[in-house]
């Protein structure tokens, strides 16, 4: 991984769906909310995840594959619905068909609320 100018470089490794960067968890209360990324998938692709840090089980997840139309100026959206308060961690994950790396820009992730 390399940083410069508020934007962090990222090689993966060649795992898939393994984790690569990993957000602090954060205690939410019950409601609708969307984990964002500002991220350019430059090669390969990228799972993005909300995780129940607890139960260590998927809220909801979305990927992304660098050829995939219209994501070169979005932002990543992962929607997801607590009926309770829980503690909630982002992940970025390898997401490819093969084991292979993926690169990626990644300038910010987020949680807000939908």
């Amino acid at each position: 991984m390399t940083g410069t100018d508020g934007v962090l470089g990222v090689v993966t490794t060649t795992g898939r769906f393994e984790y690569q960067l990993s957000g602090p968890d954060v205690l939410l209360s019950p409601g609708r909310y969307e984990l964002r990324a500002d991220v350019d998938v430059r090669e390969g692709g990228l799972e993005l995840g909300a995780l129940d840090a607890d139960a260590n089980a998927w809220l909801s997840t979305a990927r992304y594959w660098h050829g995939q139309p219209g994501f070169g100026s979005r932002d990543l959206a992962v929607p997801f619905e607590l009926k309770k308060p829980l503690r909630v961690r982002p992940i970025l994950s390898n997401w490819q068909h093969r084991a292979a790396t993926s690169d990626w820009m990644v300038r910010t992730v987020w949680i807000r609320q939908a």
